[in-house]
């Protein structure tokens, strides 16, 4: 039980809470896109987050899920959801970088998405949107209206 409750607390410390963050509403896709790729854009891996937001879709919490290779990073629903969960999420927002500035989303990309979309149905943390960034462009999948 120990064990259970250390990881909790070190898992609550790496998320980077309100009082961390610079106040923003995420309703704007532009200006969310342009906030993520300063945090993730330049990185030269991929890097996958989660935002969680509250009912007035202001950003509550930002964290890193998985920092992976030059294009791939793996991630599973379950450590998207456990960040949603324990920062008290209305809804999500995930989203990461591709290294190679290209935004348009991959099969997987798009798999994955729905994936997290179905999940966060049943959880009733729905999923707002799914941002692809690299250092100067964009994928939306809301503004694409793949969401």
């Amino acid at each position: 039980m120990e064990s259970v409750i250390y990881e909790i607390v070190k898992l609550k410390q790496e998320l980077r809470l309100h009082e961390d963050l610079a106040p923003m509403n995420a309703r704007s896709c532009y200006s969310l896109a342009t906030w993520l790729q300063e945090e993730i854009g330049y990185d030269s891996q991929e890097n996958f987050v989660v935002l969680c937001l509250d009912a007035k879709s202001n950003l509550t919490c930002f964290s890193i899920v998985h920092k992976g290779t030059v294009n791939t990073a793996t991630v599973h629903p379950r450590d998207i959801f456990q960040r949603a969960i324990l920062s008290n999420a209305y809804h999500i927002i995930i989203a990461h970088n591709h290294p190679s500035n290209n935004p348009k989303p991959s099969p997987s990309d798009t798999a994955l998405t729905q994936v997290i979309k179905d999940v966060g149905e049943l959880l009733s943390i729905p999923l707002t949107d799914h941002i692809i960034v690299g250092t100067d462009r964009y994928f939306s999948f809301k503004e694409q209206s793949y969401l």
